[in-house]
């Protein structure tokens, strides 16, 4: 129970780091730990791109989460499985479309 506990915490920990720095569309990103400078590239070059879109639900999440985390709740110990929590959570097929 815990381990699954610790778990939905570490995922939620880590959304919560990889989404608080939002970088908007035009918005001038500084060199990093992530980026270097490299050659211009032609057109048609394949590139790697991992697009990171905003979770939905998390104040359901964090319910669950404290419901099922309390004994004295009837949800106690009904964990949430992976695949519960990123239909609840995952980008609405709207948001998959505009970035597709």
């Amino acid at each position: 129970m815990w381990k699954k506990i610790a778990v939905v915490a570490i995922i939620l920990a880590f959304a919560s780091v990889a989404f608080s720095k939002v970088i908007l569309k035009g918005s001038p990103v500084e060199k990093g730990r992530f980026w270097r400078q490299a050659e211009e590239l032609h057109e048609a070059t394949p590139m790697r791109l991992i697009v990171a879109l905003k979770e939905r639900n998390i104040n359901i999440v964090e319910e669950r989460l404290a419901k099922t985390s309390d004994p004295k709740s009837s949800e106690y110990g009904k964990h949430m499985s992976w695949e519960e929590l990123t239909a609840l959570t995952g980008a609405s097929d709207e948001q998959i479309r505009t970035v597709s």
